[in-house]
């Protein structure tokens, strides 16, 4: 069997079959899998996957396959490919990210994000300049396409600056400083960095990622009750936001209104404290979910240690004021748990809010130290 062409898609395509098929041979399976693991290697491995990703009509096992073709060719000759090839590469994985529909199935459109993320440590902010451009003018189409853009945020930054990424450890310092210009409103940049103000323009607009992202979440919490879309988009903002909140500069916190924003997601309005009421645990747990989700966020903030603390005062401050203490008091009352009686999700927060109380006691003590 070849994959090229037609026919060559059609074996590919009657392998998948034959893998998971309860009727095939352990042999046919074996054969079957070392046949698809050769297309791993062929030279037109990212051209098939491709095509096979692409096909809408295809079943999900068989657009995820060519999805891996692509991650293949990317994580094994990521750096060896031309910039020709890179581009062509680049340019498959954006149409793909253009193309997302709400049926596809949501570890289709994620692994599209993760081939987002991983074709930009590569050549973002080298050869590929308007990255921030395309995401934003991505954003502005679907509901769908803004969850999307979140996740490739995310995935970068969780790669940029949490993981043992080797992709991103060759690119240095450059990727940091891309990925923090982009989320940075642009008025804070300019005034973090005025020395930088003839370097090569990343950024697309004059918000920065953080401040859309904390605009949609108030427009998602809006709308909470009404959609349930915009529960989800709720979810992946705040997660967007909680790997954010550890490296952004902390005066583009402030500017964005992080903390204020994040707080609201953990009020609880009077629909959904009735259907709590009415025994609708489904509701409930979106509920427990999304606040969870905001304590997180919050302790990835109020967890940091490398600034300057006369930089993170203003955000301490913040969080002592009056209504936002009522909040935490309220929210670390229903999350105590009963020894004989303990749901993760309510536990789980309950030790994040506490870290987060103690972070800010320790900031004000050292704070007060310094000054005596």
């Amino acid at each position: 069997m070849a994959a090229n062409g037609e026919g060559g898609m059609a074996d590919i395509i009657r392998a998948l079959e034959l893998i998971h098929s309860p009727t095939s041979t352990n042999e046919l399976r074996k054969q079957a899998s070392a046949f698809l693991e050769s297309q791993k290697q062929d030279k037109s491995a990212a051209r098939n996957g491709f095509l096979l990703a692409s096909q809408t009509e295809s079943q999900p096992l068989v657009r995820y396959f060519g999805l891996s073709l692509l991650e293949h060719t990317l994580r094994s000759s990521g750096f060896s490919l031309s910039s020709e090839q890179l581009a062509e590469v680049r340019a498959m994985i954006l149409e793909l990210g253009e193309s997302i529909r709400p049926q596809d199935p949501t570890y289709i459109r994620n692994k599209v994000a993760q081939l987002w993320a991983e074709i930009a440590k590569r050549s973002w902010a080298v050869d590929w300049l308007g990255m921030d451009e395309v995401l934003v003018k991505l954003w502005g189409a679907t509901l769908l396409h803004k969850e999307f853009v979140l996740s490739v945020l995310e995935t970068l930054s969780e790669d940029i600056f949490y993981r043992e990424d080797t992709i991103s450890s060759l690119r240095g310092t450059d990727l940091n400083r891309a990925l923090v210009e982009i989320f940075t409103p642009l008025s804070v940049f300019e005034e973090v960095y005025p020395e930088r103000g003839r370097h090569v323009e990343l950024r697309y607009g004059t918000e920065g990622w953080l401040a859309r992202t904390c605009e949609f979440l108030e427009s998602c919490i809006q709308n909470l009750q009404s959609s349930r879309e915009a529960k989800d988009c709720a979810l992946k903002a705040l997660a967007t936001l909680r790997s954010a909140l550890a490296w952004s500069i902390p005066k583009a916190v402030i500017s964005s209104n992080s903390v204020a924003t994040v707080c609201h997601a953990l009020t609880c309005q009077d629909d959904e404290v009735r259907m709590v009421r009415a025994g609708h645990i489904a509701s409930w747990r979106l509920i427990a979910n999304r606040w969870k989700a905001a304590v997180e966020a919050l302790h990835a903030l109020y967890s940091r240690s490398n600034v300057e603390i006369e930089d993170f005062q203003p955000l301490v401050h913040i969080m002592f004021q009056t209504d936002h203490l009522v909040l935490m008091q309220k929210l670390y009352e229903w999350s105590v748990v009963d020894a004989n009686d303990i749901d993760d999700t309510r536990y789980t927060t309950s030790k994040k809010l506490s870290e987060v109380g103690c972070e800010k006691r320790c900031f004000v003590e050292s704070y007060i130290a310094d000054r005596i």
